[in-house]
């Protein structure tokens, strides 16, 4: 090979490099600008939907599953009573307090509250006053039985105002804190007494558990009540007290899908 056919050909394999070279340079110059473009479209911190467009539009908060026709101060009264029953079990005592200051607030808006003036009060003051002496004294048991107490009066109460969760679910939950609270004393005079009432709730409200959809939980509930009903000592109580109480949060929801 002589000089200038070797010259010749390095002239040629430089042209292809910078051929090559200014074909890469051009598609990153393309993919840059596509980029760009990209980036002023939609900043990172902007939707992708403008805001005037009608699919940014906020949706209308979710309306509550759960229609209330119970004046609010005798639904505060269950609540709290409840919130008492759950602080004393766990010897919580500063929050037992301040939930027996937001009940006893909820009983004087109960005498005033028009929906709620002709309610007799009585055995719910008195039952208070019990209460709040117990948890005065941190006495966990006489706590946890006048706190459920005022559970069980508060919803014999709302039954008048044919709530949407019928007053009976809500005596199954207060009947499922009674086994727990004599299972724990070994009384069981007092077990064989909640389990007939027990009973006589869950017939009550059996044939509206099924008229609502739900023959499942209806099932699974009754199976329970025969449990109970065979159970011999406080040990076969307690065993039953909480799934009990975790069944009852499913014939709440039968009510509330």
């Amino acid at each position: 090979m002589n000089n200038n056919q070797g010259n010749k050909r390095k002239q040629g394999t430089t042209r292809m490099t910078m051929l090559r070279g200014g074909f890469i340079a051009a598609l990153m110059g393309i993919t840059i600008i596509g980029i760009s473009a990209c980036s002023t479209q939609i900043p990172a911190n902007r939707t992708q939907t403008p805001p005037s467009s009608p699919m940014a539009q906020a949706s209308p908060p979710a309306k509550s599953t759960v229609v209330s026709n119970v004046p609010k101060p005798l639904e505060e009264i269950g609540h709290f009573s409840e919130n008492i029953y759950d602080m004393a079990k766990l010897n919580d005592w500063g929050k037992a307090m301040a939930d027996l200051s937001s009940l006893k607030k909820a009983l004087e808006g109960l005498k005033t509250d028009p929906a709620t003036t002709k309610i007799d009060t009585v055995e719910v003051a008195s039952t208070l006053s019990k209460l709040e002496n117990a948890v005065s004294r941190k006495d966990r048991s006489t706590a946890m039985q006048n706190s459920n107490r005022i559970t069980m009066i508060a919803a014999k109460l709302t039954a008048s105002f044919k709530p949407q969760v019928p007053a009976e679910v809500t005596l199954l939950d207060y009947y499922g804190r009674e086994l727990e609270i004599w299972a724990a004393a070994k009384d069981q005079t007092k077990l064989n007494n909640v389990a007939k009432d027990i009973r006589q709730t869950w017939d009550k409200l059996f044939p509206t558990i099924e008229s609502h959809g739900g023959s499942v939980e209806a099932k699974t509930f009754g199976a329970l009540v025969e449990k109970i009903e065979k159970a011999k000592t406080p040990s076969d109580f307690a065993q039953l007290a909480t799934p009990i109480l975790d069944e009852v949060d499913n014939l709440e929801k039968v009510f509330t899908k």
